[in-house]
């Protein structure tokens, strides 16, 4: 496993390379032609007429005073373009149901993933309309815990919908492999400029760029080259194009107009997309979270590595926070792809800590088998977990226990925490086989304590869990806030962090996330 690794510094904002309009150096190719791209890639026209919203489902999401509006570039737009198809590109705004247009409110831009191929002669299946809109319902779409969370925050989500086969990286117009197919990213940063011009309904504040696979990708790229993005989420992408080429050449060759090494232009094309390169050269200078899989079958580790070595070499010198948790798991889904977008527990919760450190804060994932040097790498107290359920749910040494006594004792990482600063734990834990407790039964007993003595605790009750079987979003995020202990911590580096389970139920615990405010 990588260790979850988070720098404490100031947010900063993005800071976006200088351009050619700067008077800084131009990149050219071998033939002497110009090709830096990376200028000022703002398409805000400042005329939206055209730019309709045609359907509103004020019903899906009405228990949580929530609504989804669908836009469409229509014909009648003064920029009309169209996708691949022909058809009105669209996207969709997650909002409440009753915002007014001054208010300010949180929002996430999300790309989806797929749509990546080389559709030059046929439609490559993850293209499809179908198959693109597949991908926004696993965001949009019911079940998804993802709505609830942000419902609960009061967030908004923008969700672009790609039709260009282009893995967001079509410039458009002026895309140099195909400017009539290709505007991914075109549509991106249009649609940026409309929200931040206050035309979906609302004021955007903080905004935040988030993506899943493809999307993933999307995210990073999307903010690198738009700029004015407050921070970053990366799931799962493939998002090192070195490392992607081998695996997919054709489709990487029509994308970026050829193989790489073929010209300084095509170079540059595949650096511009790559998650590594856009941070050690500065177009990314914003907080940034990646999570992936080691056991994802789908995008290899190199990817996450790649970034990973960039943030540590670049963020953490400049003190830009920056964290990454590898889950090591054989789940979610049969591939084992993609972290933050399950309804399932216990991967639910991590959009749940993803949104608190866009907010500001130190996040520390402490899986229950981790090796910290003082239990040899084993489970410290407890069983092992076993069984199918369990191999869905966590790593093949978590915790897994029926009977009443000590499940979890092992130091808090004093190491990456400070002391007198309020710190918040959450519990990663699954409840089974408790359908006949009450709802005010004890289960277990969180305790934060300092050289023996005790400092905090909170006792978790069955109502404080999500139901085995039939559970909702809503009871889900009632979880991920209630299993929860805060404390001040004093002399943390004799801090400890235990769990007693009542014998009630059979608990299984994933680990612990930790939470400080950063720059305290």
């Amino acid at each position: 496993m990588v260790a979850s690794t988070v720098v404490l510094a100031m947010s900063l904002t993005n800071c976006r390379p200088c351009t050619d309009e700067d008077g800084c150096p131009v990149d050219t190719d071998d033939s002497g032609a110009v090709t830096d791209t990376h200028s000022d890639t703002d398409t805000d026209t400042g005329e939206w007429a055209g730019w309709r919203e045609t359907a509103v489902d004020s019903e899906t999401y009405a228990d949580l005073g929530y609504e989804v509006a669908t836009y469409e570039v229509t014909p009648a737009a003064t920029d009309h373009y169209t996708t691949t198809f022909g058809g009105n590109p669209v996207f969709y705004v997650y909002r409440p149901s009753s915002v007014g247009a001054e208010e300010t409110l949180t929002t996430v831009a999300w790309f989806h993933g797929a749509a990546t191929g080389d559709d030059s002669k046929v439609t490559p299946s993850s293209c499809t309309t179908e198959n693109v809109q597949a991908n926004v319902e696993k965001v949009l779409g019911t079940p998804s815990l993802v709505t609830s969370w942000f419902a609960d925050r009061r967030w908004t989500v923008v969700l672009p919908r790609n039709e260009w086969c282009d893995m967001w990286q079509g410039l458009g117009p002026d895309d140099p492999v195909d400017p009539v197919n290709h505007y991914g990213y075109y549509h991106a940063a249009k649609v940026m400029d409309f929200v931040r011009a206050g035309e979906a309904g609302f004021t955007p504040g903080a905004v935040y760029s988030w993506g899943t696979s493809a999307g993933g990708t999307a995210a990073a790229t999307v903010a690198g080259r738009y700029g004015e993005f407050d921070g970053l989420v990366v799931d799962s992408a493939p998002c090192v194009q070195s490392v992607y080429y081998p695996d997919d050449s054709k489709t990487l060759e029509h994308i970026f107009g050829g193989a790489p090494g073929d010209s300084k232009a095509i170079d540059r094309r595949y650096d511009e997309a790559s998650c590594d390169w856009l941070v050690t050269n500065g177009w990314l200078e914003v907080p940034t979270f990646l999570t992936w899989n080691a056991q994802d079958e789908i995008i290899p580790d190199e990817h996450a590595v790649g970034l990973i070595g960039s943030m540590v070499g670049t963020y953490q010198p400049k003190g830009i926070p920056y964290g990454h948790h590898d889950f090591d798991h054989p789940a979610p889904g049969s591939s084992y792809h993609v972290q933050s977008r399950m309804s399932v527990p216990p991967m639910g919760y991590t959009t749940g800590f993803l949104m608190d450190f866009l907010e500001g804060n130190l996040v520390l994932l402490k899986e229950a088998e981790d090796e910290d040097g003082t239990c040899g790498g084993g489970a410290c107290v407890g069983s092992q977990g076993s069984g199918g359920d369990w191999a869905a749910f966590s790593r093949e040494r978590g915790l897994d226990v029926s009977e009443a006594g000590l499940v979890y004792d092992e130091a808090v990482p004093a190491n990456r925490l400070e002391g007198a600063t309020g710190t918040k734990v959450i519990a990663l834990l699954k409840l089974e086989d408790h359908g006949a407790l009450a709802g005010t039964t004890d289960v277990a007993t969180l305790t934060y304590a300092e050289s023996g003595t005790e400092v905090a605790s909170v006792t978790l009750k069955v109502a404080d869990f999500s139901p085995a079987t039939g559970s909702t979003d809503a009871d889900f995020l009632n979880q991920f806030l209630s299993t929860v202990l805060t404390f001040m911590p004093g002399d943390i580096a004799n801090g400890r962090l235990s769990l007693e389970a009542h014998g009630n139920g059979r608990l299984m615990v994933d680990g612990f996330v930790y939470e400080q405010p950063q720059g305290s």
